[in-house]
């Protein structure tokens, strides 16, 4: 595999693992955070317990609950669906500036604006 498509690879790799880790690692972690607050509760069994989902945030105005309920429940999917976007298509990375990823396009800005910037 030539050296380009390697390093395309490994772009599309880390930001899947990034944009999944902060959707649905991000879910796990404070799933289990809570399985752990509910099993430490004293005096109260964890099938004694009682769960609310998707409580009502203002009761009195169910036009407004439904749009909270509606956002706390879409924004979620928006990670994991650019992370789908990025890796779909070509199959490399969709990078500006003549294939350089913004990160590289940043750090070559930086580099030449101090290069030019430095006293001779």
């Amino acid at each position: 595999m030539p050296a380009t498509a390697a390093g395309g690879r490994r772009f599309l790799v880390a930001e899947t693992v990034l944009v999944l880790g902060l959707s649905l690692g991000r879910s796990a972690v404070y799933s289990v955070l809570n399985i752990i607050n509910r099993l430490t509760i004293p005096d109260r069994p964890l099938g004694e317990q009682t769960s609310t989902m998707n409580a009502s945030v203002t009761p009195d105005r169910p036009w407004l609950d439904f749009a909270y309920q509606l956002a706390n429940n879409t924004f979620p999917f928006f990670q994991p669906a650019l992370a789908l976007y990025r890796c779909g298509g070509s199959g490399r990375p969709r990078t500006p500036r003549g294939g350089r990823s913004a990160w590289t396009a940043a750090g070559s800005a930086v580099t030449s604006a101090g290069a030019s910037a430095s006293p001779r």
